[in-house]
């Protein structure tokens, strides 16, 4: 059976990465990537989050290896970003970590979302060169994962296996695309998630 291991349980890939962006995209363009992505990923079983900051992308994506791997080859293909870097390829996930959503993204551009998930303003070189560790790019993640999760007021644990939600992002008339959502940016106020601690990670 598709996605399943010879020990009969289902076989999970996460890829995480970084990139860097050859033109900063808006807040809107960001909402409109993590939102295709979001009901594309939803087809294919897959489950991610993503974060950017001032050119910088980190992603991680999770599902079936044979569905990660080529929906990362068009991530890669995808003129907007350069220096590509793989951080992470695990095969040995029982479950997923980001799981709750087929895609959502945290814009660590506004000092909000900065304190929330890092205690203090980030400086974007500084964020730039960090990411490249692995444990700093997860915890990264993770982070900006959980406090999403505080702020939508869901559970960020996911077991077994089910589709990922779809977020409530604004389009370009500033409305949100799905149900009935309060201001993009305003919410992120609300709670905050301990910071990473010194070190990479």
């Amino acid at each position: 059976m598709e996605g399943w291991s010879r020990v009969g349980r289902w076989a999970m890939m996460s890829l995480m990465y970084r990139s860097e962006a050859l033109r900063p995209p808006s807040m809107l363009e960001l909402a409109e990537i993590a939102l295709t992505s979001a009901y594309n990923n939803r087809d294919g079983g897959i489950t991610g989050f993503l974060v950017h900051f001032e050119g910088t992308f980190l992603q991680v994506l999770e599902g079936e290896p044979e569905r990660v791997e080529p929906l990362f080859g068009r991530i890669a293909a995808d003129g907007r970003h350069e220096n590509i870097r793989i951080l992470e390829r695990d095969m040995d996930r029982r479950s997923p970590v980001f799981g709750f959503w087929a895609m959502n993204i945290g814009p660590f551009d506004g000092p909000l979302f900065q304190r929330a998930v890092f205690g203090r303003r980030v400086d974007g070189r500084e964020f730039a060169e960090r990411s490249a560790d692995r444990d700093y790019s997860f915890q990264v993640l993770l982070r900006a994962y959980l406090h999403a999760c505080v702020i939508e007021d869901v559970t960020p644990i996911v077991r077994g296996r089910r589709p990922g939600a779809i977020p409530l992002l604004p389009n370009r008339r500033g409305a949100p695309w799905a149900m009935e959502a309060e201001p993009w940016a305003e919410p992120w106020a609300e709670s905050w998630v301990e910071p990473p601690r010194g070190g990479n990670g």
